[in-house]
């Protein structure tokens, strides 16, 4: 087994632990020492990993690497509160989280069941899917009138979201303020607000972006 945590007092804590179960454990505090471990030949039949290490800012891109490699369940060690990058971390492969806050013995005892294929005292991965799931969804439906937008539409928005005015987008974009102004009436139409500020408070509050593309210059 292997336990991947920023923090030696908690590493050393739970392999020692897990040693009095009779579970070869080791431990390591770093993505690097992971990733090396994992690619040394010896073997893991679990891993539990800590949901912040230092220098991973995409858990779950360290989840499929590691699954690549050495294709050993994962179990997400997190004092987050961070449901949804949980819930990715769970998407992703993982296939429980331990809450850090726990007590030791209750964490040593649920990586102990999981590493024998027994259920655990509280596994709520089908509930943060879910979750997950509804927030996409409802998000989906935020920006769902946004996909009326032309590509040059979408492009004006964006310029307007950086407080841009007509006339200055007319000038980076190379078209007449005419034009700019007709794509801003149809953005007002399509999303069903009545000025350009509630165009750009709307965009926002639904966390809509311009497709990269659209920050360069457009030509007619």
């Amino acid at each position: 087994m292997l336990i991947v945590d920023d923090h030696p007092l908690l590493t050393v804590g739970l392999t020692t632990q897990l040693r009095g179960y009779d579970v070869d454990a080791t431990g390591c505090t770093t993505h690097d020492d992971a990733i090396e471990l994992a690619t040394s030949g010896i073997g893991f039949d679990l891993i539990v990993l800590d949901l912040e290490l230092p220098g991973v800012p995409d858990p779950t891109a360290l989840i499929a690497k590691l699954h690549r490699t050495i294709r050993s369940p994962i179990v997400m060690l997190s004092g987050s509160d961070d449901a949804q990058r949980l819930a990715e971390c769970l998407e992703a492969g993982a296939v429980a989280v331990l809450d850090k806050a726990e007590p030791l013995l209750d964490i040593v005892a649920d990586i102990v069941a999981l590493a024998e294929g027994r259920p655990i005292r509280i596994n709520d991965a089908t509930r943060r899917l879910e979750a997950l799931r509804g927030h996409r969804q409802a998000q989906d439906e935020k920006l769902r009138p946004f996909t009326a937008l032309t590509e040059r539409e979408a492009a004006v928005l964006g310029r307007l979201q950086r407080g841009m005015s007509p006339k200055e987008i007319s000038q980076e974009s190379f078209v007449a303020v005419s034009t700019v102004r007709t794509h801003i009436k149809n953005i007002l139409r399509k999303l069903n607000v009545g000025s350009q500020l509630e165009a750009v408070a709307l965009a926002n509050s639904s966390g809509w972006t311009p497709p990269d593309s659209h920050e360069h210059h457009d030509h007619p």
